[in-house]
């Protein structure tokens, strides 16, 4: 397996090694890149707490990202918290 996209490792399932059945990965995990682009805004509860913080730290000074890490999904999330 090269690829762990989710279109790539939905299908897979892994005998549990304590008999509990089959492992399957979790429907509740929507894309790793699209929830570590959500960090800033729910480390903060943000925009329901804590705005005045937040407002006077973002963006951040410092962004490090591995390869293949997407900006464009931390550009989505900014964007659709920020919408009127």
């Amino acid at each position: 397996m090269t690829d762990l996209h989710r279109h790539f490792i939905d299908h897979i399932t892994i005998p549990s090694k304590q008999g509990k059945g089959d492992l399957h990965r979790v429907e509740e995990v929507f894309d790793c890149w699209f929830e570590s682009g959500s960090m800033p805004y729910g480390q903060l509860h943000y925009p329901f707490e804590n705005k005045d913080f937040f407002e006077g730290n973002f963006p951040a000074d410092f962004v490090a990202e591995g390869m293949g890490a997407s900006c464009h999904s931390r550009r989505v999330v900014g964007d659709e918290l920020m919408l009127p």
